[in-house]
């Protein structure tokens, strides 16, 4: 919407300053600041478009988005104090929410789903410790997984019927 802006600035002038009791225009350090934030919110467009695809899985992108969103919004720089101050905020509020994200908190899904896509597997993570964790947290899981399953065949296996045979040598099953 910012970007239309910019694109009808020129003629959107011409028209405000041909309407008799037309509204205020923006003046330049307004055009400024937002020319100055367009790059820093483009990532946040780009980002929503990708995770709300309906024909394809998007968990798994998660963080490898988060973490390219970071990077994208610490690698520019802004030229306004407003744009600069605008930046700092969704700086936090980005390391607020996601932080804690590659650690499987506070559910363990991201990560797992990260790690098993064979695009991203360990690359995606920022810290390998973090993918080191979710590995042997899936090891764990699946040996549990195993061990429950086997158990439970070894107990189908010891509890086949035994055969009682009565008097008049009926087998009965018990």
């Amino acid at each position: 919407m910012l970007e239309r802006l910019v694109e009808l600035k020129e003629p959107l002038t011409y028209a405000m300053l041909s309407l008799k009791d037309g509204p205020v225009m923006l003046n330049s350090q307004e055009w400024e600041v937002i020319g100055d934030v367009i790059p820093i919110l483009k990532p946040f467009e780009v980002m929503t478009t990708e995770l709300s695809g309906e024909n394809y899985p998007t968990l798994a992108i998660v963080i490898p988005l988060v973490r390219g969103l970071h990077i994208s919004l610490v690698s520019k720089q802004m030229r306004t104090y407003l744009g600069q101050l605008i930046k700092k905020k969704l700086l936090e509020n980005l390391n607020s929410r996601f932080k804690l994200i590659e650690e499987q908190n506070p559910k363990p899904e991201f990560s797992r789903a990260t790690l098993l896509d064979p695009r991203f597997k360990k690359l995606a993570f920022q810290h390998t410790i973090n993918a080191e964790n979710v590995e042997k947290s899936i090891t764990d899981e699946l040996s549990l997984l195993i061990s429950e399953n086997l158990n439970e065949e070894n107990s189908n296996i010891s509890e086949t019927p035994e055969i009682q045979t009565i008097s008049n040598n009926e087998a009965v099953y018990l």
